[in-house]
């Protein structure tokens, strides 16, 4: 509907037909945001979950989240490690992260899952 309106008219260069009906689709926007917002009150209110229970069990569970770990590539002078101590120790993972000195035996062995599909 207002959405194929819009690119109709931004296609055929009618800007005020395009302002016309982008006032159209925000005002509708608005009014169905909120009566999302009222349902939403209302399940709450009915739970028993007011926004303080809401925002203390979301700032629990943040407490408890892990932060992810970043992710890092491996260097050039890793993989050169990792090659040099898989020829040495072949797919003997605890052996290849102590070679390589800055891998765990699970970093090594993602690796090497990906360098023998190469």
């Amino acid at each position: 509907g207002l959405i194929l309106a819009v690119v109709d008219s931004l296609r055929a260069c009618k800007t005020a037909d395009c302002a016309a009906f982008q006032k159209r689709l925000n005002t509708n926007l608005l009014w169905l945001a909120s009566i999302a917002d009222k349902q939403h009150k209302a399940k709450a209110a009915a739970a028993g979950a007011g926004p303080t229970k809401a925002a203390a069990a979301a700032a629990a569970s943040a407490k408890k989240a892990k932060p992810k770990a970043e992710v890092k590539y491996w260097t050039d002078a890793e993989h050169e490690l990792f090659l040099e101590a898989y020829e040495k120790y072949g797919k003997d993972l605890p052996r290849i992260a102590e070679h390589v000195g800055t891998r765990t035996s699970a970093q090594v062995r993602s690796h090497m899952q990906k360098w023998l599909i190469r």
